[in-house]
């Protein structure tokens, strides 16, 4: 009987282990992905800047053709930051409807 019982106990134990390891590896992953997005939030944000602001206030081209198109450009710049309101309004609008008309 206590050979079940051991047996039973060492097996709880992996499992125990086995969960541990799992839950550290989610975590990592979780926080690199995070990271991940905190960085692509702040580069995007750099770059709206940069088109939106920083381009518009210097005088002469800069002799980079990808940067003299965005200094010149006033319509695409635009473009991208307004973007992003109107999908998170057309996200909500769209949960919302999904919820009235499942508890309806």
């Amino acid at each position: 009987m206590s050979s079940t019982c051991s047996a039973a106990s060492s097996l709880r134990n992996f499992r125990d282990s086995d969960s541990e390891v799992r839950e550290d590896v989610n975590s990592v992953t979780i926080r690199l992905w995070g990271i991940l997005l905190i960085l692509l939030a702040i580069g995007g944000g750099g770059l709206g800047t940069y088109a939106l602001v920083v381009s518009k206030m210097i005088p002469e081209p800069t002799g980079v053709r990808v940067l003299d198109t965005v200094q010149q450009d006033w319509y695409y710049c635009m473009l991208v930051p307004l973007t992003i309101p109107v999908t998170i309004i057309a996200v909500y609008a769209n949960w919302v409807s999904m919820k009235f008309f499942k508890h309806a």
